[in-house]
């Protein structure tokens, strides 16, 4: 059953990489994604799926659609900055996806990082 499981989400990333709509309408038939996909979901999709295309990722995150912004804050806020400095955090931040190309896009991740990073520094004690 896990080995099956583990077959199922495989194509269901290379479905992702090669079509993002594609794949995410075949996780939700998989019942590995719920029906609507929900913005938390596809956040942890894109932080713990293995062998998923960053340039597929980084796109889809800047995509200005209702979803796709709400994964990108979703997404963000996955992270745990807490304790470092704005470099290494958005370090390891774009670690897992790469940041597309076109100026609106990159605005949006940008303003999502910097949003995730200022509340959990405003969280820290001298923050």
């Amino acid at each position: 059953l896990a080995r099956a499981r583990k077959d199922t989400l495989r194509a269901c990333v290379s479905a992702f990489n090669a079509k993002p709509r594609r794949g995410i309408g075949e996780l939700v038939r998989a019942v590995l994604l719920p029906d609507p996909p929900t913005a938390e979901a596809l956040a942890a999709f894109f932080r713990t799926s293995p062998g998923l295309d960053r340039v597929m990722v980084g796109s889809f995150l800047g995509e200005p659609d209702e979803l796709n912004v709400r994964t990108l804050r979703a997404f963000a806020h996955t992270f745990d900055f807490g304790g470092r400095e704005i470099d290494a955090a958005l370090r390891i931040f774009l670690e897992g996806f790469v940041l597309p190309g076109e100026a609106q896009k990159i605005d949006r991740v940008m303003e999502a990082f910097a949003l995730a990073y200022y509340e959990q520094c405003a969280r820290r004690p001298g923050g």
